[in-house]
């Protein structure tokens, strides 16, 4: 049986879309994100990657991006939550 995102020990800490190091966010994911397998996107230089909780099953998107300005340098990241379907169609081309 399938366990809901909400009973889940991973994602019951992770929002439908968490947002880190931008301005008026937190400064970093949530310790749990870390907690998410990757599906797609194992390239440490790719910006995209497909993520999945092992214990629900429920699949995320994560982006990077980082500010290019040598004078002030920022980056973030965002953690979305997706549906199955999408999970499976980004799965299925490699994202």
């Amino acid at each position: 049986m399938r366990i809901s995102p909400t009973d889940c020990e991973i994602c019951r800490f992770l929002s439908d879309e968490v947002r880190a190091g931008a301005p008026g966010t937190q400064s970093q994911l949530p310790l749990e994100a870390h907690g998410l397998e990757t599906l797609a996107g194992h390239d440490v230089f790719e910006w995209v990657k497909l993520k999945r909780c092992p214990l629900c099953g429920t699949y995320y998107r994560y982006e990077y991006d980082q500010n290019r300005d040598h004078w002030w340098p920022d980056s973030w990241e965002t953690l979305r939550r997706i549906s199955e379907a999408r999970g499976i169609k980004y799965a299925s081309r490699g994202l």
